[in-house]
């Protein structure tokens, strides 16, 4: 199957679907004249190839800035497509903080915190954020600010014994992304 790359434009996203790589990509602003006809022939395109798609990783990296409601119902197809994938066995894999007021709150990774030695890789793509990490129930945190494209590996017990977050912060930052792997054979 034939990637699929739209540029964007003033009123419409980038969209790079990388369909040999696994790798989907909306990025900008998305408040087209007409959104289903936008997006109409993108999600075909995802449902086609998804189709064929078995026991794969898919990682969607989703950069937008604003969208309109009419977007968000073509957006909810899209992720609907997605979640019918993982359903199906694929691994979906999405993390999308669009500026400073987007955050997670302190958890530990499911299921990795069942095996005792579980290792869970977070790559950071987009703008540097604070990633602070504790023992589990509360106590000192350890600060790391990763820039796009750093990798933090999370391994041993760290699951078991500490928790993570990604604060909300007051000053102004860009969109970060962050993409967390894991295998289901080490629940």
């Amino acid at each position: 199957m034939d990637n699929l790359y739209i540029a964007a434009t003033a009123t419409s996203p980038e969209v790079d679907f990388r369909f040999d790589q696994h790798s989907l990509l909306l990025r900008g602003e998305s408040y087209p004249e007409n959104a289903a006809a936008f997006y109409a022939p993108i999600i075909e395109q995802l449902r086609t190839y998804l189709a064929g798609c078995v026991d794969t990783v898919i990682t969607i990296d989703v950069v937008l800035t604003y969208f309109n409601s009419s977007s968000t119902k073509m957006l909810f197809s899209m992720f609907d497509a997605l979640d019918d994938a993982a359903q199906s066995g694929c691994r979906v894999l999405m993390n999308w903080y669009r500026d400073e007021r987007d955050s997670t709150s302190w958890h530990a990774d499911r299921p990795a915190h069942r095996a005792p030695t579980a290792i869970v890789p977070v790559l950071s793509l987009g703008a540097p954020r604070r990633f602070l990490v504790r023992p589990t129930g509360g106590g000192p945190s350890t600060v790391f600010t990763p820039a796009g494209g750093d990798l933090i590996i999370m391994q041993g017990r760290c699951q078991r014994d500490w928790q993570h977050c990604v604060p909300k912060q007051k000053a102004p930052a860009g969109a970060r992304m962050s993409l967390n792997f894991s295998s289901d054979t080490q629940s």
